[in-house]
């Protein structure tokens, strides 16, 4: 089981010193290096409890909480062997990696409703609260647009916006389709949009990624 944990086929051998230079994730390697060694003190508490993660053999890593003691022979004593479990916990870790998000959402949104909830000026509400999103995201830009639908096309006006020091304000109107056609349409039904890259997307095309890189 603990060759299948490390990747490893059946047969195959695990050191210590093969696992912390290339199979445990580098930045758990120094961690878990100086816990081992800890265990190994003879005036130490013997005992290693530490959850690491450990390549899959893709690249990839899952989470192993590895639990352990040390034992000693001859006079004085020295190292002879470290017993102990290993298990893989990384839906555990998952599960607890969501349930800290949505507990850091639900604080921000309380956060934001209680500074939303005493501004009465629209466009102040929302300066204040695309000035929050930006900060708590650590983004470039955060805009909130009110979108118009008219004869020659939809258009978009920006009345506040957040943007980090060095970036242009994105304040003023602009022609919805000049940034993209297929993506609005998506937007119109409803749907969250996410473009990853701008310059590669496919839905795209070169005219308007002109209008996002003006």
């Amino acid at each position: 089981r603990m060759l299948e944990l490390f990747a490893l086929p059946p047969g195959g051998v695990l050191s210590l010193a093969t696992a912390l230079n290339s199979m445990i994730h580098p930045d758990d390697r120094q961690r878990y290096g100086t816990a081992v060694a800890a265990a190994f003190e003879p005036g130490g508490t013997h005992l290693l409890s530490e959850e690491i993660r450990v390549d899959r053999g893709d690249g990839s890593y899952r989470w192993v909480m590895v639990t352990a003691r040390a034992y000693f022979d001859g006079d004085p004593p020295q190292p002879d062997r470290l017993v102990g479990v290993a298990a893989d916990i990384t839906r555990r870790r998952e599960i607890d990696d969501e349930l800290r998000s949505s507990e850091d959402r639900r604080a921000f949104l309380l956060e934001l409703t209680d500074q939303l909830r005493v501004i009465t000026d629209p466009v102040a509400v929302q300066a204040s609260a695309v000035q929050a999103l930006g900060t708590r995201l650590a983004v470039d830009r955060a805009m909130y647009l009110e979108v118009d639908a008219g004869a020659d096309g939809d258009t978009y006006t920006v009345q506040r916006d957040y943007h980090a020091t060095g970036i242009l304000s994105a304040v003023g109107t602009y022609r919805a389709d000049d940034f993209g056609a297929t993506l609005f349409d998506e937007l119109r039904g409803g749907r969250t949009l996410a473009v990853a890259a701008v310059a590669t997307d496919p839905r795209l095309a070169p005219a308007e990624r002109l209008s996002y890189e003006r």
